[in-house]
């Protein structure tokens, strides 16, 4: 069935309800739990309505190692407002995405149900609608784009040559976001950001 043929069904349904009395619809909602719409486009996207997801990760995109810098865009997005991962996705394997969501304070959460289908398993919503061309991830040079958790946090900062390399090649996008460590800085002590974080983590 395709998505028009699913929309004029749930029109139709919507001006059927509408034609009966006040109390028919109350005792319809009572009896039925009321009419849920798009609800194949929710069960896509982890209960959430299309038009209000900034990113969506796969199951095997979240469990790479490392941060997409599309994903960690949309969660500090002033328009996301909550973290979704479904319950099946380890949640080691997320730590990372949680870790950022709480930075950004967004609200997060773990959900299940039957009723999802496909592959998403992690979603970056907001409350209302939003205009967002590509919501997921799927080229083989995005998988390469996966930027370490250090050097994320490092944004902002001085970093080194080594670390500012890497980055240009994976996000060169980004590399404005950094700072490279000069011979001055060095001869002054200043260390690479990335591996301080890295460290600490460790």
């Amino acid at each position: 069935m395709d998505d028009k043929l699913k929309q004029d069904e749930q029109r139709e349904a919507l001006k059927k309800q509408q034609k009966k009395s006040k109390l028919e619809q109350q005792a319809a909602l009572g009896v039925q739990g009321g009419l849920e719409l798009k609800k194949d486009e929710k069960a896509k996207f982890l209960g959430q309505f299309k038009e209000r997801v900034l990113k969506a990760l796969t199951f095997a995109k979240v469990e790479k190692k490392g941060i997409y810098p599309e994903v960690a865009e949309a969660i500090e997005d002033k328009r996301a407002d909550k973290l979704i991962i479904d319950r099946r996705v380890d949640k080691q394997a997320a730590k990372e995405y949680i870790n950022l969501s709480r930075e950004a304070d967004l609200s997060f959460k773990r959900v299940q149900s039957p009723d999802f289908v496909g592959d998403i398993g992690l979603v970056v919503a907001s409350n209302q609608a939003v205009k967002v061309d590509n919501i997921l991830l799927n080229s083989s040079k995005q998988d390469e784009a996966i930027l370490p958790e250090s050097l994320l946090a490092a944004k902002g900062k001085k970093i080194c040559a080594d670390c500012y390399n890497k980055l240009k090649d994976i996000a060169p996008d980004k590399v404005s976001d950094y700072k490279k460590i000069s011979i001055i800085d060095k001869l002054l002590g200043v260390e690479c950001a990335a591996e301080i974080n890295q460290e600490v983590k460790d």
